[in-house]
């Protein structure tokens, strides 16, 4: 199969694989279509991005304002709204006080709170008759007249102007009251909405660190880009091909890995058999490998890890600072040139030990091969 039937075969199997009504099934069936907004939760909340054409979010969710000054004009038109329902319900309640007022003359007008009778016009009053010595008889029966009834009616309707013109004022005050409280809340929930964006921002660009800052475990590719599909039989092979190959670099690891620890316990078993038998050092520490000088180190109590250099600043170091041990039978050879007093001081020292029994080990391959003291 050439390259170029790549793209055809593709086409076909994916018009199998993937069709319409199987992925609208599936959608019905999760509840992804038809979509319903309404069966998210404020949790379930997550914006839209700018591009989206359709913004949805809980009725609950403060709006989002472009410009600040947008607040203060939504306010405004709120209240002009709240303050022409009012008016239009006050009218039916104003009209007896309104008839009131035009019949004892009141000028409305005027701003302020303090009442004064200059407003009151007495020639709109209406005009009561004197009392004569013959007073003419309705015929429905006499007729008295209060003379305190006049006063007593102007004085109550002074009082209920001054009355509403004090409930006006704190209606007033009331509905500033009320703007500045509905400006702060649009504030303070158009605060919220920004720290619920800068929040999901932060976790995204958190996650996003994270993701950057973690290995990538398999980094191999399953097929080259001039390979046929995996479905051929070139691909196939070709996968095969790979996970030999895989499974090749496992074994060597792990071949690897045993090696090192067969090395690590032998030269433990080397250490401990000569901390048994207490032989003595000699030669000089350059001319040592790094083996033997793990040796001395696992002799004098000190840890054994690290290159070449870092054990011989270790075992110098030590030496320096206990002096006493470079008299010491065992470590004198270290730091003395070989010499007939020096034969004869190891040649008592080896008399003096006593022999040790045979070390049984438990079988292992380690046995079966010489010993190759590790690479500085």
């Amino acid at each position: 199969m050439v390259l170029r039937n790549v793209v055809t075969e593709y086409m076909a199997a994916r018009a199998l694989a993937f069709k319409e009504s199987t992925i609208l099934a599936s959608w019905r069936k999760s509840g992804i279509h038809p979509m319903n907004p309404d069966i998210f939760s404020e949790a379930d909340f997550a914006p839209s991005i700018t591009t989206s054409t359709q913004l949805h979010w809980p009725s609950s969710f403060p709006p989002i304002p472009d410009e600040p000054c947008d607040i203060a004009q939504a306010v405004s038109q709120r209240l002009r709204k709240e303050r022409a329902e009012r008016a239009q319900n006050s009218n039916d309640s104003s009209s007896s006080d309104s008839d009131l007022d035009s019949d004892i003359g009141l000028d409305t007008r005027s701003p302020d709170d303090h009442m004064s009778c200059s407003f009151i016009s007495f020639s709109s009053l209406p005009s009561y008759p004197m009392q004569s010595s013959l007073p003419s008889q309705p015929e429905g029966g006499p007729s008295f007249f209060v003379p305190g009834q006049r006063n007593s009616r102007n004085s109550t309707t002074l009082n209920e102007i001054h009355l509403q013109r004090q409930l006006a004022e704190w209606k007033r005050r009331a509905l500033v009251a009320e703007g500045q409280v509905m400006i702060e809340q649009a504030e303070r929930e158009a605060a919220t909405v920004h720290a619920v964006f800068a929040g999901r921002e932060a976790s995204i660009l958190k996650y996003q660190l994270n993701a950057n800052t973690q290995k990538k475990t398999n980094t191999s590719k399953c097929f080259t880009t001039s390979a046929q599909i995996v479905t051929s039989a070139e691909g196939k092979e070709q996968a095969i091909a790979e996970a030999s190959k895989r499974d090749a670099k496992k074994n060597e690891l792990e071949e690897k890995k045993k090696k090192k620890q067969d090395t690590e316990r032998a030269d433990f078993l080397r250490c401990a058999e000569q901390e048994h038998e207490q032989l003595p050092f000699s030669g000089s520490l350059r001319s040592k490998l790094k083996a033997e000088l793990q040796d001395i180190l696992f002799a004098l109590g000190l840890n054994i890890e690290g290159n070449v250099a870092a054990l011989l600043l270790r075992i110098n170091a030590h030496f320096d600072t206990e002096t006493a041990l470079k008299q010491d039978p065992r470590y004198i050879g270290l730091f003395s040139k070989p010499s007939g007093k020096w034969k004869q001081a190891a040649e008592d020292h080896s008399e003096t030990m006593q022999p040790s029994p045979p070390i049984h080990h438990s079988p292992s391959p380690i046995h079966s091969q010489p010993l190759i003291p590790p690479r500085p």
